[in-house]
């Protein structure tokens, strides 16, 4: 993978909460939902938070005691799939990233685990559903969008 400079969270299309250690993330233009534990949501994190691949590698290796080249191998691969989903998106022209460091691994805090390789969980059980719900169409503030045409059956007839 060549280096990514900076990524972010493919917002608003993508929306995701992190419930006992499992990142849930759902990508609402496409229907389908993801499941993220144990290293790949401590991975997914850092890249919210806006830290490089290098950064996220970086951490990783401090973090769960794992070789250099094998937290950065590991991340090339996660970060790969994360793109390919369409869950994070490059940005251009965002200037140098001051973020380095991991917030959420604080002085103190212990490595959640042992180091696994990351894992997406990909599920489309749902995407027929999830792409039904009209609320998915937000405008920048989450406000959901009004339809520009009529549901069936509820057209006014005169």
């Amino acid at each position: 993978m060549a280096e990514r400079n900076s990524l972010r969270v493919n917002r608003p299309s993508v929306v995701d909460e992190t419930i006992d250690g499992e990142a849930l993330i759902v990508n609402l233009g496409t229907g389908v939902y993801y499941s993220i534990a144990g290293t790949g949501e401590v991975i997914w994190r850092m890249l919210a938070e806006g830290l490089t691949p290098a950064a996220v590698a970086s951490n990783l290796h401090q973090l769960f005691d794992v070789a250099p080249q094998d937290a950065s191998n590991a991340v090339a691969v996660f970060v790969d799939q994360l793109i390919a989903e369409e869950l994070l998106v490059s940005v251009i022209d965002a200037g140098p990233s001051g973020a380095t460091s991991f917030s959420g691994a604080g002085p103190g805090d212990s490595a959640p685990g042992p180091f696994v390789l990351p894992e997406l969980k990909r599920y489309a059980d749902m995407q027929d559903l999830l792409l039904l719900d009209p609320v998915h169409d937000v405008d920048e503030k989450g406000w959901p969008n009004a339809r520009s045409a009529p549901l069936l059956g509820t057209e006014r007839r005169d």
